[in-house]
């Protein structure tokens, strides 16, 4: 503790800062007292804002007069009721309904919770008698409002759940106030506890109720700020603090959470229980909990956090031989270095969390013994190097995951038995099954035929090529995995085919048999080395992610324009292929027009193709426009259009942009609307300045200038020339980050800068030629003032010193010099520069001392200036000096 309190008088020493202090409950005034002594350290006009339900720490902390949050006015609450009661917000005609939700807004006081949880209750009352006797038992809590006393509202929603329901969110009492709650493991945690059971006409799995459990507590508003994977399936969501207090209020000695200081209603009923400190010695274990011998849940959140040592074996045994009635177990980030054989004595046991525990080589093989066990989770074990042999005993489990991080080199031989499996993170091909002196051992590609009810994400590692592998791919039944909805199919590295395979591996490719079900929203194929892709790509209509990576012996193109829900499309390392999309024969030109769009969903592009021609075989816009030799005329539809207004084919929801080493790239579909992210680098500018060049159509007399959305832009060009910038820069006008590397063309950078309004940010690398930094171009440096608040430098080899116009900006609050070989001084003007808080010197090997200025100024607006940078026997390492220097 006391460590940490000359780390924050560190932080805040010479500050002015702004510390907020959210939802405090602290009524003990002599911690108020020690805490204000750390806070004395910083500047005038630094300030507290703290914010609290409790007028007694108001009028402790309070220099000035509290302010009241207002509530509702009557017309808002109405709106809030009427939002969260009807369906779709619009009032019933002929009914009561009305009437008593007026009657109820009123008892709610204005309070937006109460609105909230009552308004949902009330949802899923159909009859008019139902709100009528809703209303009645809100009467008599309505009191308790005008008191301060939300609880008893909120009691009331929960006493008309239906009892699954009920016992779903007591248990949520076990997750800390405020935290994240991942809500797959929520659902695995209420299936393991058995709070729900499927009927024998159903045709869902466990995991479908449990989160329609879920979503139906979300529509009653007992969670909030929900978070959604990118195919629109909620991951994560948060309680309100109130709607926790209720969860432990309704849990009672059901569930507890115990702190540091073991305070927590538990005792020998107790079922349920997380442990919010460090368990890393048997004193700590308290004396409530090993009364609770027929505990169901232990659940120890984020150990690693304690910055104590992790749990150790005689810890784990202890737990273990106490708790023999254990249904859930979270070991995650608990610092485990062996697991126990006496893991395999948990009977009961359905799910067990070991992730992140980075030391964990091996698991035992009693851990085969839990016959019940549904879930296990051992991601993040980055020294795990082998799943157990016997695994397949395990018949009852649903969800192996195990991704990201660990040394596994194969599958254990029998995982197709597993067959009620919805989560396989990865499979994981042997690369030397076939010569091992056990390859029985080693589960082959044929285990997956039976796992149909694969959901989420599956990863296929080490995949072969030849006919063998073909075969072996079959079997594994891809097409019929219709939950799927990400699928990683990644060949072994480093394995040559001979180009006759190459050319022939189309017919009788491993991909072609490895042909996923329809319903497939991301693929991705890494170091597939056939010459085409498989037919059945084009059918994946459902497709909203796309990566096609390494694919080195691929000369055909993807075919794409039947993606039309495609976001992300990620293409890299082609080294033959020429152009993107497959055209056919003429007639594919004659079906565009001047305003055809693009691949109307996608986001972000990506491409490092070095033998890119274009999107398409032919030079579309040369079609367009009529400007091409005989042998197109005949498919020449559209006139050329008047003056310099180009209307080609476009990307119309395209938000970032990246293409790299394609420098034979001079035509694709144009992208005016892009707005996030333009990455240009060591590839042809000729689209981008198609781009510039064109207009935007947005009515029937309104045309909006291109790239006018744009924020980011980066630009790296050896060789072109970037001189029409100068004139098109003027469409930039949300532009706030630019950078600029190796463009040996450009020397003249402020007639682009001055029509750059809205850029913030400025990064240049190796262009040497540019005369803001051969001269004092003060006019140049003045032009940013005001806006301008980071600059980067880097690899001006002739630089000797800095830019004497920098001293004008005096907006600028981080200035970056990266290697710049010749610098030998930084001028005495730096200490000038006010807002200045962040400068970077790295790898200037010339510079020999900082100015006397800023040395005046170590104590009070220096932090941490290292010397010079040493190597591991402390002599001065060769590169020169190493400065990171931080301005308060």
């Amino acid at each position: 503790m006391d460590q940490l309190q000359k780390d924050l008088r560190k932080l805040l020493s010479g500050k002015q800062y702004l510390l907020v202090l959210d939802d405090v409950w602290e009524e003990n005034c002599e911690k108020w007292l020690k805490l204000k002594d750390l806070l004395v350290n910083g500047v005038n006009g630094s300030r507290v804002l703290v914010t609290t339900r409790s007028t007694i720490v108001a009028g402790i902390t309070g220099t000035v007069n509290p302010y009241q949050l207002g509530i509702l006015d009557e017309d808002r609450s109405w709106s809030l009721f009427k939002r969260m009661a009807f369906k779709h917000g619009q009032e019933p005609k002929n009914s009561d309904k009305v009437n008593i939700g007026m009657e109820i807004v009123k008892r709610c006081g204005g309070i937006p919770l109460a609105i909230r949880t009552i308004g949902s209750m009330l949802r899923f009352k159909n009859s008019d008698s139902e709100w009528f006797l809703v209303n009645k038992e809100f009467s008599n809590v309505s009191q308790q409002i005008k008191r301060n006393d939300i609880l008893p509202t909120l009691k009331l929603s929960y006493d008309h759940l239906p009892s699954h329901l009920k016992r779903c969110f007591a248990y949520c009492r076990l997750f800390p106030k405020d935290s994240h709650i991942g809500v797959p493991t929520l659902v695995e945690l209420w299936i393991a506890q058995g709070f729900f059971e499927l009927s024998d006409s159903s045709y869902q799995c466990l995991e479908d109720v449990g989160y329609r459990c879920f979503t139906e507590l979300l529509e009653r508003s007992f969670f909030q700020e929900v978070k959604l994977n990118d195919y629109g399936t909620i991951m994560g969501c948060k309680m309100h603090d109130l709607m926790h207090d209720l969860a432990i209020l309704v849990a009672g000695t059901e569930c507890a959470n115990l702190d540091l200081n073991h305070e927590g209603n538990v005792d020998k009923d107790t079922h349920h229980v997380s442990l919010d400190f460090s368990l890393n010695s048997l004193e700590k274990i308290p004396t409530p909990l090993v009364q609770a011998s027929r505990m169901r849940t232990i659940l120890l959140f984020d150990q690693s956090s304690k910055k104590e040592s992790g749990i150790n074996t005689p810890i784990l045994d202890a737990i273990i031989l106490k708790f023999k009635f254990l249904r859930a177990l979270d070991l995650s980030s608990s610092g485990i270095q062996t697991v126990p054989s006496s893991i395999g004595k948990l009977k009961h046991l359905r799910y067990l969390d070991l992730s992140r525990n980075y030391k964990i080589e091996e698991l035992p093989d009693s851990i085969t013994n839990l016959l019940n066990l549904q879930t296990l989770k051992i991601s993040f074990c980055s020294q795990l190097k082998e799943l157990p042999g016997d695994i397949k005993k395990l018949v009852n489990l649903r969800h192996l995951e195990f991704s990201w991080y660990n040394r596994l080199t194969h599958m254990p031989h029998g995982l197709g038995r597993l067959t009620q499996l919805q989560t396989l993170s990865k499979y994981i091909l042997s690369r030397s099954c076939e010569t091992s002196p056990a390859p029985r051992l080693c589960g082959k590609l044929n285990e997956l035929m039976t796992l149909n009810n694969l959901r989420g994400n599956l990863e296929i590692e080490n995949l072969g090529h030849g006919n063998d592998a073909a075969a072996e791919a079959k079997d594994a039944n891809l097409k019929e995995k219709q939950y799927l909805q990400s699928l990683f199919l990644n060949w072994e590295f480093g394995v040559d085919t001979n180009s006759t395979e190459a050319s022939h591996g189309y017919k009788m490719s491993v991909l072609e048999n490895l042909q996923p079900h329809m319903n497939l929203k991301n693929l991705s194929i890494i170091n597939y080395r056939g010459a085409m892709f498989s037919s059945w790509l084009s059918s994946l209509t459902n497709l909203v992610d796309l990566s096609l990576i390494n694919c080195v012996n691929c000369q055909y193109p993807v075919p794409l324009s039947q993606f039309h829900s495609l976001k992300r499309l990620r293409i890299i390392n082609f080294p033959f292929l020429k152009h993107i999309s497959d055209d056919g024969d003429d007639s594919f030109y004659l079906s565009f027009t001047p305003m055809t769009i693009v691949l109307p969903s996608l986001q972000h592009w990506l491409e490092e193709l070095p033998n890119l021609r274009g999107w398409w075989s032919k030079d579309l816009y040369h079609v367009v426009c009529g400007e091409v030799g005989d042998s197109f005329a005949a498919i020449t539809t559209i006139p050329p259009v008047e003056g310099n207004v180009r209307l080609l084919p476009s990307f119309p929801c395209l938000s970032k942009l990246v293409i790299r080493k394609c420098p034979l790239l001079t035509f694709m579909p144009l992208y005016p609307h892009l707005e996030e992210k333009l990455d240009l680098r060591e590839t042809s500018l000729k689209p981008f300045q198609e781009t510039m060049m064109s207009t935007i159509n947005t009515g029937p007399s309104s045309l909006l200038s291109p790239l006018s959305k744009l924020r980011n832009l980066h630009i790296e060009s050896r060789y072109e020339d970037l001189q029409f910038l100068k004139d098109s820069s003027k469409s930039l006008t949300s532009l706030k980050r630019l950078g600029l590397s190796k463009c040996f063309g450009l020397k003249d950078l402020y007639p682009v800068i001055q029509n750059l309004a809205s850029l913030q940010e400025l990064s240049i690398g190796d262009c040497e030629d540019l005369d803001m930094l051969t001269s004092d171009n003060s006019i140049f440096w003045k032009a940013f003032n005001g806006r301008l608040h980071s600059l980067k430098l880097s690899s001006f080899q002739k630089m000797v010193a800095l830019p004497h116009g920098i001293q004008y900006v005096t907006s600028l609050k981080e200035l970056s010099i990266w290697y710049c070989e010749s610098l030998t001084t930084i001028p005495e003007w730096i200490i000038d520069l006010k807002s200045l808080k962040k400068l970077e010197v790295w790898n200037c090997p010339s510079l020999t001392s900082l100015p006397e200025g800023i040395q005046r100024l170590t104590s009070n607006r220096l932090e941490n200036v290292p010397s010079y940078c040493r190597d591991a026997e402390g002599k001065q390492a060769s590169f020169g000096l190493r400065l990171l220097i931080c301005l308060i």
